[in-house]
């Protein structure tokens, strides 16, 4: 069997130009779009610049058209998204993001739909709109004022919605609950695929890749609320919560990394499905808190073989099938090419076998089991596994992934040192401010539970200190009753 894994190595590569042909395509438009925008406000409609930078964000959009069928750009929850999806930014895209989320802010609008059918000209005189008017000159309703400058202009082809705080609030309310009920529901999936398999029946593959999806769906709105639940541990549940977990962390990092929905559906399956081997390991072996014998170290090491004969049993073999595959295969091997299962192939390992080595290991090393003495907060489980980048773990990979989990990841309870008690709601992904996110406030300085507001760990005071610093991580348990509560601070 191992021959055969090996050869499907030789042969399966993740092709990733698609994926950065895409991210490339969003920022090609951002910056087109900023451009544009600039030499609008600053020189007549005729003016040669503003005929070129006009013709070449024209152009992009048609390539939105032509690739992802529509060109809707939206202002939400914080962040640019175009065609409901998160506009990725590097170093150099900073400037123009955060200029276009400040004009859609300054008119309170939360949209601009571009119709297919837009012209050159209908793009100029929007843009011309949009850029020369003042929300000072609106009175109350800057965003009425610039919906009516578009209505008069004729231009059918570009709608705007309104940054709408009962819509955003709704949306977040249907995306907790929704991520809510996925979580749970890929817990019981997982359960149901790996005792069946223990069974020897075939994988469902039908069932897991319908929550799957479900996940990739919610982590390409707002992944904040997934990534969240996967701090959840449930060490009765371990293996089916461990895999979901790995699942959710796998998606959402794929999505930051700019993967596209069908690699991240794919991506996905391969993490719920990476330890499937497992089922047919004792699990006297699994949990065993003392140091494993020879024999009991070569039983667990068989798994990822024992999960790739699992999945050859689902029959059809379709790509998704054997990228899960590689994945079960490949998931314990290191970056170093040692590892096992033990091969002479000397090719690099699949960029999702890396992603989900890296999730998988995050996940268990900050869940409490039975032959460690205690689980690991966040920024100690980074830390190790940061001692093994390069080795272990692809340090390109395993850097982004601490930058998009931050010190202090969504959904972290934390002690300040004013004596409060807050609960991480959104963070940065600023190199600078990664032990810096935004906090719900739960209780005030004396630990009475408060109405719970938003406040930003990066704010100071006017000597330019720090206003609240952390002191503790702290379990959510400690404060929180229940799940449902935990979740309705998220």
């Amino acid at each position: 069997m191992t021959d055969a894994v090996n050869a499907q190595l030789d042969t399966l590569g993740i092709d990733a130009a698609v994926a950065k042909e895409h991210q490339k395509l969003r920022l090609e438009f951002l910056n087109a779009f900023h451009v544009a925008f600039k030499g609008a406000r600053f020189f007549p409609p005729q003016n040669e610049s503003v005929i070129r930078k006009t013709q070449q964000l024209l152009e992009l959009m048609k390539k939105t058209f032509k690739t992802e069928g529509a060109c809707n750009l939206e202002h939400v929850h914080g962040f640019l998204m175009l065609n409901a999806t998160r506009i990725k930014t590097d170093v150099a895209g900073i400037l123009p993001y955060n200029f276009i989320m400040e004009a859609l802010s300054r008119f309170k609008t939360g949209s601009i739909f571009f119709g297919q059918t837009i012209t050159f000209e209908d793009l100029r005189n929007f843009l011309c709109v949009f850029a020369k008017l003042d929300p000072k000159d609106s009175g109350d309703d800057p965003y009425k004022m610039f919906e009516e400058a578009i209505k008069r202009q004729g231009l059918t082809c570009v709608k705007i919605g309104p940054e709408d705080d009962q819509s955003l609030a709704m949306r977040n309310e249907n995306l907790r609950r929704n991520s809510v009920d996925i979580y749970f529901r890929s817990i019981s999936v997982a359960k149901s695929i790996l005792q069946n398999a223990h069974a020897g029946k075939a994988v469902n593959f039908r069932k897991a890749k319908r929550a799957v999806q479900t996940m990739v769906d919610i982590a390409m709105e707002d992944e904040f609320f997934l990534v969240a639940l996967s701090s959840i541990k449930n060490y009765d549940e371990y293996t089916y919560n461990h895999s979901t977990n790995v699942a959710v962390l796998s998606i959402t990092f794929g999505q930051h990394l700019g993967l596209d929905k069908e690699m991240l559906s794919t991506l996905g399956m391969a993490a719920l499905l990476h330890d499937v081997g497992k089922v047919d390991i004792d699990k006297e072996v699994l949990n065993k808190s003392g140091k494993l014998s020879r024999d009991e170290w070569e039983m667990l090491k068989a798994h990822p073989l024992l999960g790739v004969g699992k999945l050859l049993k689902t029959g059809e073999m379709r790509e998704m099938l054997i990228r899960a595959m590689v994945v079960a295969f490949q998931h314990h091997r290191r970056i170093d090419l040692q590892g096992y299962p033990e091969t002479t192939s000397t090719r690099d390992l699949n960029l999702f076998s890396k992603v989900v080595a890296i999730a998988d290991c995050y996940d268990a090393l900050t869940t409490p089991r039975a032959y460690r003495e205690r689980s690991y907060s966040a920024a100690e489980a980074l830390g190790i596994m940061l001692d093994d980048s390069g080795s272990m773990f692809d340090p390109v990979l395993l850097s982004k992934f601490a930058f998009f989990l931050s010190l202090y990841p969504v959904g972290t309870m934390l002690q300040l040192d004013t004596g409060e008690m807050a609960l991480v709601y959104r963070v940065r992904h600023d190199i600078e401010a990664l032990d810096r996110p935004s906090l719900k406030i739960l209780t005030n300085p004396e630990g009475e539970r408060i109405e719970p507001f938003v406040a930003d760990l990066n704010e100071r005071d006017d000597d330019g200190n720090f206003t609240r610093n952390v002191v503790a991580v702290v379990a959510p348990s400690k404060h929180f009753e229940n799940l449902e509560e935990y979740f309705s601070m998220l």
